[in-house]
């Protein structure tokens, strides 16, 4: 498989995981990037390929970034976004990290 990805991507364990926030309905992250983020859905309906999503990321410590992106792909329990410029900042990824 071709990797590509330009930024390195930043996985979460379950516990103590980002939080991204649709409205008031609240979605684990699994994983993310400066220009990518990846959430579980475990209910409800999928959003459809190319169609744009915006809301929250609200990290651990209760920081909160909006950020908006299109979606690249579903699957079962996952949404995956390409996001639109300004993206993730490397400092929000490193306090994420707890780095």
């Amino acid at each position: 498989m071709i990797e590509r990805r330009s930024r390195p991507r930043v996985a979460f364990p379950a516990v103590g995981a980002p939080v991204f926030l649709i409205g008031d309905r609240p979605y684990r992250v699994l994983d993310c990037s400066e220009q990518g983020l990846r959430y579980e859905i475990t209910r409800g309906s999928r959003p459809s390929l190319a169609s744009r999503v915006r809301g929250t990321l609200r990290l651990p410590s209760g920081k909160e970034i909006p950020v908006e992106g299109s979606v690249t792909w579903t699957t079962s329990s996952s949404v995956a976004l390409h996001l639109m410029e300004p993206g993730i900042p490397p400092d929000v990824l490193a306090e994420a990290l707890g780095t």
